[in-house]
C-alpha cells in the first residue's frame, strides 16, 4: 500500500508537472499570437499610408499631364491653323498676280511655302518636346499647395482642439462649482433629517417611558391584586395565584405547542393547583372575552375625545381607520376633484423638471475607499474613449444576519445614487451610495460603492453609458452589461459604430463598511464613544419593540391562511388593490403605505419599503410581486382597468394610459402620440407644398 500510494504520488507530481508546462506553452502561444496580430495591424497600417500616398503622387500627376497635354494640343491646334491660313493666303496672291508671277516663280513663290511649311514643323516639334520644365513646375506648384493645405488644416485642428480644451474646462469647473453646492444642500438636508430624527426619537422616548410606567403600575396592582385576594376565590371559585398560574401555563404551552387540544389542556392543568383541564379551558376563555371587553370599552373612550390635528408618531392613532367605510368616499371625491384640476399642471412642471435635470458629476480625483468595482480583462473598447455607470443593480450582504437584497443606483441622478433598504432578517436600516469614476483605456475602475451595514457581493446586469471616440456624444448602451458578453451599437449623432466587453467584474471592499446606527457593531463600540444618546439607537429599539408586539397586535390577528382579508384587502387610500404589505421594519402588515405611516412606525418617515404581500382572498403572504396573481388561489390582486402598465397587468391603451406612465412614451409602445418620436420632414423641403412656401417667404 505504500508503494501505491508513492507510485499515486509521483504520478500526481507528472501530471503536475505536465500541466504547468501545457500553461506555459500556451500563454506563450498567446503571447506571440497577441504579438502577431500587433505586427499585422502595423503593417496594414503602414502599407494602408503607402496605398495612399500613391494614389494622392498618381492622381497629382494624371491631373498634371492633363493640364500640360490640354495645353499642347491647344497650341499645336493654333500653330496649324496659322499654317493653312498662310498656305491659303499665298495661294490666292498667286493667283492674283497672273503673269508677273511668273517672273518671280523660280524665287519667292517657291521658296514661301517650304518656309512656311519647315517653320510649323519646328513649332510642333518645340511644342511636343518643350512641356517638360513647365509639367514640373505645375507639380512643384500643386505640392506646395497640399502642403499649404496641410499646415492650415494641422492649425484649424489645434484651434479646434484649443477651444475644445477651454470647453471642456469650464465645463469642469461648472460640474464642480455644481458638486460643490449639491454636497452644501445635502449637508444641510442631513442636518435638518439628523434634526427631525432627535425629535422623533425624543417623543418616542417619551412614550416608551410612559409605557414603562404604565406597565409598571399595571405589575404593581396585578401584584397587590394578588397579595390581597390571594386566599379569596372569585365567583367562579378561582383565586390570584390560580390565574397567575394559568396565564404563565398558556404562555408556556400556545397553540401551536401541539396540534392534540386536549393533550394541550392536560399540560396546562398540570400546571394550575387544584383545577383540571376542562376548568382551565372554560376560565382562560372567560378572560380573555374580560380582556376584548376592556379593550373595547378604552377604545370608545379614546372615540369620545377630540382628535388632535397632527398625526405625528407621538399621537394616538387609531388603528381601525381603515375599517371604517363612512366619510371616505366623499373625502377622496374631493380630493379627486382638487387634485383634477391640477393634473396638467403637475404634469408640464415634471416635464420642465426632467428637461432642466442636469446629469451627476463624476469624480476625476475620487478617494480611495469604500468597495471599489473594476471591469477586469477588456476585450473590446470600439469607438469608446470614456465608460461610465448609467444604471447599476447589485446585490447586497446585512454585515449582521448575512440576509441578501437587491438595489439600484443611478449614475445620472445624483438624488437616484443612494438607497435606502430595511433588511429582511434583522430589519437593520442598510443603505449604499454610488461614485461614477470614468473608465477608460487607462483605467479600469468603473465607481466606488460606500456601504453602511452591508457589503457588495455581486453586480448584477447593469446598463452603461460611453463617449463616442468621434464626436464626444454620450450614448447609453441598449444592451445590458453582463460579464464577457458584447454590447454593441451605432452611435446617434455620428452613426460610428461603437463595441464594449470585458470578461469579468472585481469587487474589492479597500476599507470596510461603516457600522451604522443600532448595528452590533455600534453597540460595541457604544461604551467607548458619545453615540450612545444617537437617535438611530432609540428608533431602533422602538422597532424591536413594535415587531415583538406584532403578533398580539389585533389588526395582525386578523390574518389567518385561506379567510379574505377585511375589504379584500382594499382600503380608503388604495381603493382598487387587494392585498396587504408586510414591512420588515416593524413586521406587521398593512393595506398601504399610507396605513403605515398613520399607525405610527417610525421607519415608515425614513423610507421604509414592504418586502412581501398578502393575498385579499386567501391571506397567502408571499414575495412582493405585483404584476403576478396569487400562489395558492390564482387571485388577481389588483383591480382591472387600471390607468398603468403595471406590468403588463394593467391597461394597454395607449389613449387610456396615464401620462405619468413611462410606458405611454418609452420602450416598444412607441406610436404616432409619442412626444419624443421623430418625423419625417421632407415634404417641407421638396415639393410643392415646399415650393409655395419658399415662393410665399
Amino acid at each position: 500500500q505504500a508503494a501505491m500510494a508513492k507510485d499515486k504520488m509521483l504520478q500526481q507530481q507528472a501530471f503536475e508537472r505536465k500541466k504547468e508546462k501545457w500553461d506555459r506553452r500556451r500563454e506563450t502561444g498567446r503571447g506571440a499570437d497577441r504579438k502577431n496580430e500587433k505586427d499585422d495591424r502595423r503593417r496594414h497600417k503602414e502599407e494602408k499610408h503607402f496605398r495612399g500616398k500613391e494614389q494622392k503622387e498618381l492622381s497629382r500627376h494624371r491631373s498634371t499631364d492633363m493640364k500640360v497635354g490640354l495645353v499642347r494640343g491647344a497650341v499645336a491646334v493654333s500653330i496649324i491653323g496659322i499654317y493653312l491660313a498662310g498656305m491659303a493666303a499665298l495661294m490666292r496672291q498667286r493667283d492674283a498676280g497672273g503673269d508677273n508671277s511668273a517672273e518671280n516663280s523660280l524665287g519667292w513663290w517657291n521658296f514661301m511655302p517650304h518656309a512656311l511649311t519647315v517653320g510649323t514643323a519646328a513649332a510642333l516639334a518645340v511644342v511636343c518636346f518643350a512641356g517638360a520644365d513647365w509639367r514640373s513646375q505645375l507639380a512643384k506648384e500643386e505640392e506646395q499647395r497640399e502642403a499649404a493645405n496641410q499646415i492650415k488644416d494641422q492649425l484649424q485642428r489645434k484651434l479646434t482642439e484649443k477651444e475644445r480644451e477651454e470647453k471642456m474646462k469650464k465645463w469642469r469647473a461648472q460640474q464642480l462649482k455644481e458638486s460643490k453646492e449639491r454636497a452644501k444642500r445635502r449637508a444641510k438636508e442631513e442636518a435638518a433629517a439628523l434634526l427631525q430624527a432627535k425629535d422623533l426619537a425624543q417623543a418616542l422616548r417619551r412614550r416608551r417611558e410612559e409605557r414603562e410606567a404604565e406597565e409598571a403600575r399595571m405589575r404593581a396592582a396585578a401584584a397587590s391584586k394578588l397579595g390581597a385576594d390571594d386566599g379569596e376565590r372569585d365567583s367562579h371559585g378561582w383565586t390570584g395565584t390560580q390565574r397567575q398560574q394559568l396565564l404563565a401555563a398558556t404562555a408556556k404551552y400556545p397553540e401551536s405547542w401541539s396540534h392534540a387540544r386536549k393533550k394541550r389542556w392536560e399540560m396546562i392543568s398540570a400546571e394550575v393547583d387544584d383545577q383540571d383541564a376542562r376548568s382551565c379551558e372554560a376560565t382562560f376563555a372567560r378572560l380573555e372575552e374580560e380582556a376584548r371587553a376592556a379593550a373595547a370599552a378604552a377604545k370608545a373612550d379614546r372615540q369620545k375625545e377630540p382628535k388632535s390635528s397632527g398625526a405625528g408618531p407621538g399621537t394616538n392613532l387609531n388603528d381601525f381607520d381603515w375599517l371604517d367605510g363612512g366619510g371616505g368616499d366623499e373625502e377622496l371625491t374631493t380630493m379627486g376633484e382638487d387634485l383634477g384640476d391640477s393634473e396638467e399642471d403637475d404634469e408640464d412642471e415634471e416635464e420642465e423638471e426632467d428637461e432642466n435635470r442636469r446629469r451627476m458629476p463624476v469624480e476625476l480625483e475620487p478617494d480611495h475607499k469604500g468597495t471599489e468595482i473594476r471591469l477586469e480583462g477588456i476585450k473590446e473598447m470600439q469607438g469608446c474613449a470614456t465608460v461610465q455607470v448609467e444604471v447599476l443593480h447589485l446585490q447586497l450582504s446585512c454585515a449582521d444576519c448575512r440576509a441578501s437584497t437587491r438595489v439600484y443606483l443611478s449614475g445620472v441622478d445624483e438624488d437616484a445614487a443612494d438607497a435606502k433598504s430595511w433588511c429582511e432578517g434583522c430589519s437593520g436600516l442598510i443603505s449604499v451610495r454610488l461614485r461614477p469614476t470614468l473608465l477608460h483605456r487607462e483605467n479600469s475602475r468603473l465607481c466606488y460603492v460606500d456601504c453602511v451595514r452591508c457589503s457588495v457581493t455581486d453586480v448584477l446586469p447593469s446598463v452603461l453609458m460611453s463617449i463616442c471616440e468621434a464626436c464626444d456624444a454620450p450614448n447609453v448602451h441598449k444592451q445590458e452589461f453582463v460579464r464577457n458578453r458584447m454590447v454593441s451599437s451605432t452611435c446617434r449623432a455620428c452613426h460610428v459604430k461603437y463595441a464594449f466587453r470585458a470578461e469579468s467584474i472585481r469587487i474589492e471592499a479597500v476599507t470596510p463598511c461603516e457600522p451604522g446606527h443600532g448595528s452590533r457593531g455600534s453597540k460595541q463600540q457604544a461604551t467607548s464613544t458619545d453615540d450612545a444618546d444617537d437617535p438611530m439607537d432609540e428608533i431602533a429599539e422602538e422597532l424591536r419593540w413594535l415587531r415583538k408586539k406584532a403578533k398580539t397586535d389585533p389588526r395582525q390577528q386578523i390574518i389567518k391562511l385561506g379567510s379574505p382579508l377585511p375589504q379584500m384587502g382594499a382600503c380608503r387610500h388604495f381603493k382598487k388593490s387587494y392585498k396587504w404589505y408586510r414591512f420588515a421594519c416593524c413586521g406587521r402588515a398593512f393595506p398601504c403605505p399610507e396605513c403605515h405611516v398613520e399607525s405610527g412606525c417610525p421607519a415608515a418617515a425614513l423610507g421604509a419599503h414592504a418586502s412581501r404581500m398578502i393575498c385579499g382572498k386567501c391571506s397567502m403572504e408571499q414575495a412582493y410581486n405585483p404584476a403576478r396573481p396569487c400562489e395558492k388561489c390564482s387571485f388577481i390582486m389588483q383591480a382591472r382597468g387600471s390607468s398603468h402598465w403595471d406590468g403588463g397587468g394593467g391597461t394597454r391603451s395607449l389613449a387610456a394610459m396615464s401620462t405619468k406612465d413611462a410606458k405611454k412614451f418609452k420602450g416598444g409602445l412607441r406610436q404616432t402620440n409619442s412626444k419624443f418620436k421623430t418625423s419625417s420632414a421632407k415634404s417641407d423641403r421638396v415639393g410643392a407644398k415646399a415650393k409655395a412656401k419658399r415662393d410665399h417667404d
